[in-house]
């Protein structure tokens, strides 16, 4: 991201990195509880699986879904909220300001999403199926995100850059889903993940 703003942005590259930087320094914080919520859907999941206690592994599941999506949507609604003004929090240069608000908004639009996938991507992860994880983790940084910087920095130019994130997650969505109903098959002491919770099969 650093380089793309030296190549197509030079003009704002100063304030950009800053205001960049500055917004990552608030998703980093915003993660924080995300990872504690995956991490110990994990282990629970683990242990409950490996006893083969469905039932307590979907509630688990459900649970840990429900509460990092409210979580995503209670920070989604705030940051964009007030895109405009985190930024004084932090600087007192009003170009920066401006581009953190810039940055904000795209990076936040979907942010809704983010908790349910990592949660999810640890849970098949603690299930025993790490491909399923990795689809969820490894695409978005290492694939999506390089091409869709290089393809809309080239087209679109320095600002189309930011747009990158929503749309990396909302590929990250899809896949999300498509690990969701194919995780559905496989032996049968797998328990199922999104079936269940629709339809609560085990309960």
């Amino acid at each position: 991201m650093i380089g793309a703003l030296r190549l197509i942005s030079p003009s704002g590259y100063v304030e950009g990195i800053a205001a960049y930087g500055i917004v990552t320094r608030i998703f980093s914080f915003t993660f924080m509880p995300l990872l504690a919520i995956a991490l110990a859907t994990q282990s629970v999941v683990g242990n409950n699986v490996g006893a083969k206690f469905y039932q307590r592994s979907n509630a688990v599941l459900r649970l840990a879904l429900t509460v990092s999506v409210l979580y995503c949507a209670a920070i989604e609604v705030i940051l964009l909220a007030g895109h405009g003004w985190i930024g004084r929090g932090f600087v007192t240069d009003l170009e920066v300001i401006a581009q953190v608000g810039n940055i904000l908004r795209p990076m936040a639009s979907v942010y809704l999403f983010a908790g349910p996938v990592l949660v999810l991507a640890l849970y098949f992860r603690a299930i025993g199926k790490p491909g399923f994880t990795a689809a969820l983790t490894l695409i978005k940084p290492f694939v999506l995100s390089p091409l869709l910087i290089a393809a809309l920095g080239i087209l679109y130019g320095g600002q189309a850059i930011w747009l990158v994130f929503p749309i990396a997650d909302g590929i990250v969505v899809v896949i999300a889903v498509w690990v969701m109903v194919v995780g559905q098959g496989g032996a049968a002491t797998t328990p199922p993940a999104l079936v269940c919770w629709i339809r609560r099969k085990h309960d």
